[in-house]
């Protein structure tokens, strides 16, 4: 098996050729072959007479100076990254037009051949396998004088730097001792060569000197030590090449070869697609080479091979989704170890965690965003975000879950989880019965959301994960009870409906499915994946209609989710395979690009992409909570085959699928745990055979049985139990059968004839047959949600404001009839329910009649929960009304003369000033989020020659009544202040305002005091009424003025025309009209 596993390894990278001369500069991960120990790493150049190996560790971290924002603030004064350590150089008297660099990834090592005089030579790099060790072979078919040189990289300004010899080897050191005391030493020696002689360049670098013989072979022995807090990194690494000999090469590499065919031995795959081969086994790769399994410190987002000093994101952990993803495949790829280093090091950070938890008043641990090794971190925001700690729990969760090793729930998982139910104990709110999660964010910098559905996810994961903990460990009795009804009353994840279809959202209290709409980030399906949400079949059909509606396949960041999502949401599984292989096969942007090494190259990531082998995992084999589904995720008309599979259950699992076959299945039971897997032959009876010899005879939907620990299991399918033609069954024996309805959450009916013999609502049907008869089946679609249709003239739009709002009624004159639609579970709309219950929380602001009909009857909001019962199932929604004070104008345009800029969406636009973002209703009365990122903020830059700062379009000629303001509403703090230029000082001061009928002829407001002076926001990090003009805080009143245009002239002078800063800007602003 290991032969041709070892070819088909080797025939997925695609050699390099010529000069190679892009590492140095590369931020990510490098376009050249690569290869590493999991301890170090290394990445190579070449160019005519040098081959150049960069090397560093992922465990050498420094710090460096950090400049601030305005008046010197901003960032905290130091940021930590990961850093290079130095380079390798091997030179002679070759040219490398023509030179060929091979990676072979089944071995992890780089073989070059270099043209030189009379031959070539050929260096074959091998760092060993988990260790801090490096062998370079240098074999010449032609006597070869080779020069070799350590350089120690001048990256990173506050490391001092240093080279030398010692004892006939050579060193590079790099050092630092500043907010970190970090080290590391590279040290070679050269083994098995006639004569080495030791020389200086011109700059008195010291180089060793040595000739390879034809036909021969010369090594090289390195070794890369790094030391946190002390300074024994030169004496280590000296020592470490000084013991090794010559004879200890061959049984060094034949460890290292050992090591890493056990290393891809621990699990296969077969796609029978070249480039999904090349992707799954390149990031598998990747992984491999920079995880050293006994570290502390996984790689950080831009990868193991950082080349300088500015590796992208700062090269360190974002802990809201980029610092984790890298890891989810590993498990189910039964690779697990090598997560370790990212499971220590998020338990390095409890301690740091909860001083900032404490900073912020509230219990447990609090995770910022961005962290570093050994519990560092050098900006500590969490960006309103509650959930990052949690979020970083899935891959220690799925750990326990897919191996119930009983000493890591005890020593890793389990005190992590108390810091987290702490948390969360702390932050639940219980609101009208239900647990509700308030004034967080889906988002980073978006503060005030109510539920937000993926921390809804990681909640549920956590309490769960903690009562088994609880239940394993046999402690902590006393809190399972309230553990378990955080469970049982936690709110339900935010839903929404767009184009006729029930589908996800980001927050309960935002109305758009994804902040940044279509294309944009799929954080609204984080709960279904890497939340692990149970999907019922309703939730599915959710998913779907998510992923169909925002058309993320694109997006950068959702690489490492929106594939798995889909697996969970039972999308099309040729669909599935055909948006990931467009990823890295289609290019350029905004696809990435899989390359020579089996490595992409995103737009503006790292290594998180990697995590996407998670997904070719789950539709291969999945546990989905009731049992293990083989195949049930793959297109049947692919062949496919997986070796050793990792399940929940601690069940290492193979088969192949063959001509739409499942053959080959077996199953590992490490544990012993009970084994349900949905039959892969559910026409027939199954035997289970035991390593034994022993066997057992299981029929049905799921088989169960009970396995030993260590035990081996084959399944085959046996005797046939019905044959099964479109909706007829036919019986081969008598006795019971299940059947598993074909469409999830449809009921299924069984008729003999006329004679009906059994009927279910579940997805699985029991009942009695009898050998020969003809059985019919039908499938009843069942309703599996509810939407809520609404008159399109009482309809609230985007553009009202950002809050969820389903009604509003411009006067107490409108009415709005309401439509119930029932989603089916065949995909199919039913328009009439059987009933349907109302519920207001006021009866002041709105009426229902008993014909649906709802009926303003005074300014205010009013939440409608409805009840919808039809076949025999509850239904249940909320709708939001509001019925205006004043008449607002809606649906305003604005222009400026000013500069704009734009991130995936308008952001700081003058849309941003009059579409809702932000706000919390569509009324004059309602408030302002601060700092929605990007959205709800307008500001800009006027250039020389520029007037006006915003231009209003009203759309009809009308009498203007009033323009509410609310001005430029971004905290003052100080990494805000640094991100939107000024905070609060952005917001206009003194303004003149001019109105118009046809946009060319203006005439000025002439008010009493003009120029008008606003306001100034608070700089406050809460929710934000109107603030208008200083003083009195009232609008500015037009006394019916006719015009379809108004325009805002500020005074240009800084704290003249506005309150400071370079800049000039405003959150909302709207206009009403006499009534």
């Amino acid at each position: 098996m290991w032969t041709d596993l070892k070819a088909t390894i080797q025939s997925l990278t695609v050699p390099y050729t010529g000069v190679l001369n892009t590492t140095t500069e590369c931020r990510t991960i490098p376009d050249c072959p690569l290869t590493g120990s999991g301890a170090c790493t290394v990445a190579m150049e070449a160019e005519d007479g040098c081959l150049t190996y960069f090397i560093t560790r992922t465990d050498f971290w420094v710090n460096d100076v950090q400049e601030g924002g305005e008046n010197g603030r901003g960032f905290p004064h130091y940021k930590i990254n990961p850093a290079p350590i130095g380079r390798l150089r091997i030179r002679c008297d070759g040219e490398a037009t023509s030179a060929i660099h091979t990676q072979d990834m089944s071995m992890a090592s780089i073989r070059s051949v270099f043209p030189v005089a009379g031959g070539t030579l050929t260096s074959t790099l091998v760092p060993l396998a988990q260790e801090d060790r490096i062998i370079v072979a240098l074999r010449a078919t032609a006597d070869t004088d080779v020069c070799i040189e350590l350089e120690a990289s001048q990256h990173n300004r506050l490391c001092v730097t240093m080279e030398g010899v010692q004892d006939g080897s050579l060193w590079c050191a790099k050092e630092l001792t500043s907010v970190l005391i970090s080290n590391a030493c590279i040290a070679a020696a050269v083994l098995g060569a006639d004569a080495v002689d030791i020389a200086a360049d011109a700059a008195l670098k010291p180089y060793l000197r040595v000739t390879v013989r034809a036909g021969e072979e010369a090594h090289l022995v390195l070794a890369v030590k790094s030391n946190k807090d002390d300074y024994q990194h030169r004496d280590q690494a000296l020592a470490a090449v000084a013991e090794f000999a010559a004879a200890d090469i061959a049984p060094a590499l034949a460890a290292h070869r050992q090591w890493w065919q056990d290393f891809w031995l621990r699990s296969t795959v077969n796609l029978d697609d070249h480039e999904l081969m090349r992707f799954y086994y390149g990031a598998t790769y990747a992984l491999g080479c920079c995880c050293e399994i006994s570290g502390r410190t996984p790689p950080g987002l831009a990868g193991g091979w950082v080349q300088n000093d500015a590796p992208i994101w700062g090269g360190n952990y974002t802990m809201n989704y980029n610092g984790e993803a890298p890891f989810w495949g590993l498990i189910s790829s039964n690779r697990q170890q090598l997560g370790m280093p990212y499971v220590r090091m998020i338990n390095d950070f409890i301690p740091r965690g909860r001083i900032l938890a404490r900073e912020l008043k509230t219990k447990g641990i609090v995770m910022p965003v961005m962290i570093e090794p050994w519990g560092h971190t050098d900006h500590p925001d969490a960006l309103y975000q509650k959930s990052n700690a949690s979020l970083a729990a899935v891959y220690l969760v799925n750990y326990y879950d897919h191996t119930h090793d009983h000493a890591f729930m005890r020593e890793y998982l389990y005190p992590y989880l108390l810091e987290l139910t702490a948390f969360w104990e702390d932050n639940l709110v219980l609101l009208d019965g239900r647990y509700t999660i308030q004034d967080s964010t889906a988002r980073e910098r978006l503060p005030g959301d109510l539920n937000p559905g993926p921390e809804l996810g990681y909640v549920r994961m956590v309490f769960a994960a903690a009562l088994t903990g609880s239940e394993v460990l046999g402690i902590d009795l006393g809190k399972r009870a309230q553990w378990q009804d955080y469970l049982a009353r936690l709110s339900d994840y935010p839903t929404t409906c767009e184009n006729g279809s029930p589908m996800f959202k980001e927050t309960e209290n935002r109305r758009e499915v994804a902040m940044h709409g279509l294309h944009d980030n799929p954080v609204c399906l984080d709960h279904v994946y890497p939340g692990e949400a149970a999907c019922t079949p309703a939730y599915q059909l959710l998913t779907r209609n998510t992923l169909d509606y925002l058309d993320s396949w694109k997006q950068e960041n959702a690489f490492p989710r929106i594939f798995s999502q889909a697996v969970r949401g039972k999308y099309e599984p040729e669909a599935i395979l055909g948006h990931l292989k467009a990823r890295f096969t289609l290019g350029p942007a905004p696809f990435e690009t899989l390359r020579n090494n089996c490595t992409i190259s995103p737009k503006v990531h790292g290594i998180e992409a990697v995590g996407a082998i998670e997904a070719v995992n789950a539709m291969l084999v999945r546990d989905n909570g009731d049992g293990i589904e083989i195949f049930n995720n793959w297109p049947r008309q692919r062949n496919a085959a997986f070796t050793q599979l990792r399940t929940k259950g601690a069940f290492l699992v193979s088969a192949r699928l063959e001509a739409a076959v499942v053959v080959d299945v077996a199953i590992i039971s490490e544990q012993g745990q009970e084994c349900a897997i949905y039959n892969p032959w559910p026409d027939s009876e199954v035997t289970v055979t035991g390593a034994d010899g022993s066997t057992q005879r299981l029929r049905g939907v799921t088989l169960r049985w009970t396995t030993l620990a260590g035990g081996r299991y084959q399944l085959q399918p046996s005797t046939a139990l019905y044959h099964l033609d479109g909706d007829q069954l036919t019986a081969m024996a008598d006795g019971a059968l299940d059947l598993r309805s074909r469409t999830p959450g449809s009921g299924t009916k069984v008729l003999h004839g006329d004679q009906v013999v059994a009927e279910s609502r579940e997805q699985i049907v029991s009942f009695p047959v009898q050998a020969g008869r003809v059985y019919t089946i039908r499938e009843s679609p069942l309703p599996l949600l509810a939407t809520v249709q609404i008159d399109e003239a009482c309809r609230s739009v985007p553009a009202d404001c950002q809050n969820t709002l389903d009604i509003l009624f411009d006067t107490l004159d409108d009415a709005c009839r309401l439509r119930h639609h029932l989603h089916l579970s065949d995909g199919s709309v039913a328009e009439q329910p059987d009933s349907v219950c109302y519920t207001l929380n006021s009866t002041d602001v709105v009426e229902i009649t008993p014909d649906h009909v709802v009926r303003p009857l005074a300014a205010g909001k009013c939440e409608i929960r409805y009840t919808i019962s039809s076949h025999g199932v509850e239904l249940r929604g909320t709708l939001l009304a509001q019925v205006m004070s004043r008449k607002v104008v809606r649906n305003v345009t604005a222009t400026t003369e000013g500069e704009t800029q734009s991130w995936g969406r308008p952001m700081h636009t003058p849309e941003c000033a009059v579409e809702g973002d932000g706000m919390s209703g569509a009324d004059v009365t309602d408030t302002q989020r601060p700092n929605p990122y990007g959205t709800g903020l307008f500001g800009t830059q006027l250039s020389p020659g520029a007037e006006t700062l915003l231009t209003f379009d009203l759309k009809r000629e009308l009498e203007l009544d009033q323009m509410w303001v609310w001005n430029y509403h971004c905290p003052d703090d100080n990494y805000r202040r640094l991100w939107w230029h000024g905070g609060s000082a952005v917001g206009i001061r003194d303004v003149r305002v001019y109105t118009s009928l046809d946009g060319k002829t203006w005439t000025e407001l002439d008010n009493a005091g003009k120029p008008f002076r606003f306001a100034r926001a608070s700089g406050e990090d809460r929710c934000m009424a109107a603030t208008n003009l200083v003083g009195d805080n009232l609008p500015v009143c037009f006394h019916s003025v006719k015009a379809r245009y108004v325009k805002l002239v500020p005074d240009l002078r800084p704290c003249v025309g506005n309150w400071g800063a370079k800049t000039f800007g405003v959150s909302q602003v709207r206009f009403t009209e006499k009534q």
